[in-house]
């Protein structure tokens, strides 16, 4: 079972996460703020990150400049899910190593789908094989 770390300052968004993600057989952690992220995943080493960007403190892409840089995280695949829409933080998330992109609001089966198929690139032992 892969283990999805969430981060994400807002609650809701977090828990909502957490829940679908568990309907579909993903093991989740979740973290509120970018440095409580990096402590989590240095101990747990999840299989993907879902992170926001704006959070305070060190946002999403400081984040996923840490993961690429720190030989324990840096192979672990990483989807950036934010209200941030323009072309530029797209861009952005990318320059910083990411993996994927999503909007909010998003459609729950699209995450699931993506995340699926990250997983699968990432090796076919993170993937379960539920059906959608």
């Amino acid at each position: 079972m892969a283990l999805i770390l969430v981060i994400d300052d807002d609650d809701l968004v977090s828990r909502t996460l957490q829940r679908a993600l568990k309907l579909y057989d993903y093991q989740v952690m979740t973290a509120n703020s970018g440095i409580e992220g990096l402590q989590l995943a240095r101990r747990h080493r999840p299989d993907l990150f879902i992170l926001d960007i704006m959070m305070p403190g060190v946002d999403g892409y400081q984040v996923c400049r840490q993961i690429r840089g720190d030989p324990l995280l840096q192979d672990a695949p990483v989807l950036f899910l934010t209200a941030k829409a323009k072309d530029e933080d797209k861009i952005e998330g990318f320059r910083a190593g990411g993996d994927d992109y999503l909007v909010k609001p998003f459609n729950m089966q699209e995450l699931e789908l993506r995340v699926k198929a990250i997983l699968r690139r990432a090796g076919p032992e993170k993937v379960e094989d539920a059906s959608v």
